[in-house]
């Protein structure tokens, strides 16, 4: 997958730094008490073609609100996939 994504964006003429070192940590999943500050220490490759077109054709505040609707349903994939379910 990794060196997939390097030939994608070279064909693209992108170039973005790879990370070198990966940190494994055993966690256990679940609802925090208080909210969380997260941000990305590496690329998220968010946008599908689908997702991309919809994005390029906004402004900067849809375009804001599509990523934080992708990252959502991102992270309740992840949960389902792990049969933790979240109420709304």
């Amino acid at each position: 997958m990794g060196d997939y994504h390097v030939r994608f964006c070279e064909s693209l003429g992108v170039k973005f730094p790879l990370a070198t070192r990966l940190e494994a940590k055993q966690i256990e999943p679940g609802a925090a008490v208080a909210p969380k500050t997260y941000r990305f220490e590496t690329l998220w490759m968010a946008l599908n073609q689908t997702n991309h077109e919809r994005y390029t054709e906004t402004n900067a505040l849809e375009q804001e609100k599509l990523l934080d609707k992708i990252l959502v349903g991102n992270c309740l994939s992840f949960f389902k996939s792990l049969d933790i379910f979240v109420e709304a």
